[in-house]
């Protein structure tokens, strides 16, 4: 007697893509059925090749070894052994199938290339080996689309777990740089640094480099970047997600997989529309109240010579906790929302071309 608790840890057999799911050997079983009923009464209908084929069909069965293309086949074994009288409603059925699996736009080609149907005037006979040939047609169609979703799927949670495991490193990587250089006062002090308020932005790490210490702050444009590329990552994995099913089947696949590293590329570009953003909250170019308040520089600051880009940056902060929040918000929506700065900044452009022309 087997022990169910070790039953948890054993480590099961992956099924292959082709493998028949569940609902597939249930329409395995209809379509034998169906078989069945033709040919109890008709046995002479079915050749002794095609029963040689069953019989290894259900071996198959059995054994549950079936693949998709073995009920391919059982289907079109059926589709000949169908008599002239089931022929019209199995089209029918088929391309029904059809529409719901293909969507509609295919289906409409589809319909403007004129299938056989049944024309008054004209006998079941006449239509028989166009009818049977369109029925091979769509389970063709059908087939290749329920063979290739069971791959296509498998391809895009591979991926999607890539990018999930990529997202969780960096986002631990920002979490355990955060609590590093954000720590409270007595440890700062403790390493050298200076002292600057109980676990507030401005505490400092230091680092000794050839024996020089150089304090690291936790910028805020370090955070902006940050949420942006996940923004990005974000927006990406979603379409990713909901690319479009219909075409060519096995491009679409290909293209999945040949082009699966490109889902970094939104990241990329929503960290550099993160700091635009950042930039344009900063310059005053972005105002209102759904957009953050940035501190002002201090009036003691001498800026005579320019403003030090260091002292930009660990400076250039939001003015509470609230506008904190905001710009957050809005690097996140700069890296998700990919038109969004590049729309803003063509409107800054088509503003300043009107005043010209005025």
């Amino acid at each position: 007697m087997s022990n169910p608790f070790a039953n948890l840890f054993t480590r099961r057999k992956r099924p292959s893509a082709d493998t028949l799911p569940p609902q597939g050997l249930i329409y395995f079983d209809h379509l034998y059925a169906e078989y069945e009923s033709l040919t109890v009464d008709h046995p002479e209908i079915a050749s002794e090749k095609v029963r040689t084929l069953v019989s290894e069909l259900l071996a198959k069965r059995k054994d549950k070894t079936l693949s998709w293309k073995d009920l391919y086949t059982f289907d079109l074994i059926l589709a000949q052994l169908s008599p002239i009288g089931k022929l019209s409603r199995k089209v029918w059925s088929l391309r029904s199938r059809y529409r719901d699996v293909a969507g509609t736009k295919e289906y409409d080609a589809y319909l403007a290339s004129k299938p056989p149907d049944w024309s008054p005037g004209k006998t079941a006979e006449d239509k028989e080996d166009e009818l049977r040939a369109d029925i091979e047609h769509l389970l063709g169609e059908l087939y290749l689309r329920y063979a290739i979703v069971p791959v296509r799927e498998r391809i895009r949670d591979r991926i999607a777990k890539r990018v999930a495991l990529g997202t969780l490193f960096w986002l631990t990587l920002a979490v355990m740089f955060t609590l590093l250089v954000n720590r409270p006062e007595e440890e700062v002090r403790a390493k050298g640094g200076s002292p600057s308020g109980k676990f507030s932005p401005s505490s400092t790490l230091v680092v000794k480099v050839r024996g020089e210490e150089i304090e690291v702050r936790a910028a805020t444009l370090t955070v902006v970047i940050f949420v942006g590329a996940m923004g990005g990552l974000v927006s990406m994995q979603q379409r990713y997600h909901s690319l479009p099913e219909d075409g060519d089947q096995i491009q679409n696949v290909s293209e999945l997989i040949q082009g699966w590293l490109n889902i970094f590329l939104p990241s990329i570009s929503g960290a550099i529309f993160a700091v635009i953003l950042y930039l344009l909250v900063l310059a005053g170019l972005l105002q209102g109240g759904l957009f953050p308040k940035m501190i002002e520089v201090p009036g003691n600051v001498d800026t005579r010579y320019g403003v030090n880009f260091l002292y930009f940056l660990r400076e250039a902060n939001p003015a509470s906790r609230t506008d904190f929040a905001k710009l957050l918000v809005w690097s996140f929506i700069s890296g998700f929302a990919e038109r969004f700065i590049p729309d803003t900044l063509s409107r800054f452009i088509a503003r300043k071309d009107s005043n010209v022309t005025t």
